[in-house]
């Protein structure tokens, strides 16, 4: 069985088998992600997280749940098969934090940034400072 074989039915088993899926930008790991679209419009994000390719699931499960707790905006686990790497995560749409809205993307970033700044008491690395993937 493909990896694919293996994610499609995991859509299976838990109702989404008759959604559309298109590639929506990935990482830098060795994680793809999916949206999929229901026939009556619903989305989520299916999350490939390949074990055999030193990806697991559990650390992006155990900062969501974090972040959800603070009261902070994070991914809804809606489905989980973690020993298969396998996550349907809560579908933010389409806007990009890097491409969004009316400012500037630098602007956008460097705000994104100082509230970082502020809600974690840390300055973000270099590293942080030049992705979007906050």
């Amino acid at each position: 069985m493909t990896r694919d074989d293996a994610l499609a039915g995991f859509a299976a088993r838990i109702g989404w088998q008759e959604a559309a899926w298109v590639t929506v930008a990935g990482d830098a790991s060795n994680r793809r992600y999916m949206r999929l679209t229901r026939p009556g419009g619903d989305t989520a994000i299916l999350m490939d997280a390949p074990p055999d390719r030193g990806e697991d699931t559990r650390p992006f499960i155990r900062i969501a749940e974090y972040l959800c707790g603070l009261g902070l905006s994070a991914p809804r686990i809606l489905h989980r098969d973690t020993e298969a790497g396998m996550l349907l995560i809560e579908d933010f749409g389409r806007r990009s934090l890097c491409t969004g809205g009316e400012r500037p993307a630098r602007d956008r970033k460097q705000s994104l940034f100082r509230r970082n700044r502020r809600a974690f008491g840390a300055a973000p690395t270099p590293a942080a400072r030049r992705s979007c993937l906050l």
